[in-house]
Parts: structure tokens; C-alpha cells; sequence
């Protein structure tokens, strides 16, 4: 279920896909209040405030989107997902790169996804054999038609990538039915393994191709 996904373009002038520690980060996030954007600063000067503002308002990127899944941390029961605000990092005091926070209906821990914001979490079933669900994320953050799907498992009380692959973002747009179509770019291989699609460039042309990534 989908309460609400916008596909968004990654024209946000001065965003790198730089990945520095964040613990040498600033960090702005961003709630509404009274319908009024608000960033929650951390001695960014006027400047960056208005930029951040701008980006809120045009992209609407402090909504908040919901989806059913199946059951990730093993009761039994379907949870949510809920993929938050984008935060902005800040690196020399300028706009360096961001990150979303995906939370969920259970008491389990976040998945902290960088270089996405927005988008779509879809649940892929059992693919290591633990009794909990993996997830694939496609965040909305691309770049021309080129964009990415991300698989993660959770165990041990931790989520961990366990794949990517690229994907194209019309065939996502105009898929009949999104959650579906990003679902059926992984298949279970057996406990230890899956199958990811992925497009790819064979010279000058860009094909479907197919490769297996083993869980650790």
C-alpha cells in the first residue's frame, strides 16, 4: 500500500554522493509545523537556511510516506515502514549530501539510507531462511533514467545491505503497479543467495542482465 510517492528529480544544486564520516557532519533536518516549512538549523548561516527552505518547499521533502510490508522482525504479524524527512549534511558549511531514515511499526532499529530521500520500501519475503522479511528500498535519487534498488536484511538486531543493483526509473513510473514490478527484480536463489536484475551498458547498448549476490 501507497500513501504517497513522488519521483523527484536529483537537480538539488551543490549535492555531491560524497559518503565522509558522519560524525564530520552537520546536520539540518526538517519537520512542518502550522503548514509552515521549518528546518531545525545547527549554526548554518542565512544563506543556507533560505536554500534549504527553497528545496523543502519545491520538493515537498519533509512528508512522511507509509507503507504495508510483510513481517521484519519475526512475530508473525505485517508491519510499516515509514520513510521519514530527508536530513541534509553539511560539510565546510556547505550542502554536501543527505540521508533518509526508514522507521517501522515494530521496536526494531531504522535503516539509515544515504543519498536517497523519498521513494518506495517493498517487503521480498524470507530470502535467508530467518523467519524475517528483507525489504527492497528504491529511494528517489537518480540521475537522467538511471536510478537504484537496495535489498536489506535485518538479524541480530541490525539491518545490512545485502545488494543494489540499477534500474530504470521509467519502468518503475510506468509500471502497472511499482511495488510489483521492483519485487519481481529480486528472486530467492535458496538461504544463501538471490537474484537481482539489473540493467547494464554492453557497449553502446543498455541491457537486462541478471546477477546473484551471496548473504554472508
Amino acid at each position: 500500500m501507497i500513501k504517497r510517492t513522488i519521483f523527484i528529480s536529483t537537480i538539488i544544486i551543490g549535492l555531491t554522493t560524497s559518503c565522509s564520516s558522519p560524525s564530520t557532519f552537520k546536520e539540518v533536518q526538517t519537520n512542518k509545523t502550522n503548514d509552515t516549512l521549518v528546518p531545525i538549523m545547527n549554526s548554518f548561516n542565512n544563506s543556507d537556511s533560505i536554500q534549504i527552505n527553497q528545496l523543502i518547499k519545491d520538493y515537498n521533502l519533509n512528508r512522511i510516506d507509509t507503507f504495508t510490508i510483510g513481517d521484519v522482525d519475526g512475530d508473525g504479524i505485517k508491519d510499516k515502514a515509514f520513510i521519514q524527512p530527508l536530513t541534509f549534511f553539511f560539510l565546510n558549511n556547505k550542502i554536501d549530501s543527505q540521508y533518509v531514515n526508514i522507521t517501522f511499526s515494530c521496536k526494531i532499529p531504522i535503516i539509515k539510507h544515504y543519498n536517497g530521500f523519498g521513494g518506495i520500501v517493498a517487503d521480498l519475503g524470507d530470502l535467508d531462511g530467518n523467519k524475517t522479511d528483507e525489504v527492497i528500498y528504491y529511494p528517489d535519487w537518480y540521475q537522467s533514467n538511471n536510478a537504484g534498488i537496495f535489498i536489506y536484511g535485518y538479524s541480530h538486531n541490525t539491518w545490512t545491505l545485502l545488494g543494489s543493483g540499477s534500474i530504470r526509473r521509467n519502468e518503475v513510473s510506468e509500471a502497472k503497479d511499482p511495488i510489483k514490478y521492483l519485487k519481481s527484480r529480486v528472486k530467492k536463489v535458496d538461504n544463501s543467495s538471490f537474484r537481482v536484475s539489473e540493467y547494464i551498458w554492453n557497449g553502446d547498448d543498455l541491457v537486462d542482465s541478471t546477477k546473484i549476490i551471496f548473504i554472508k
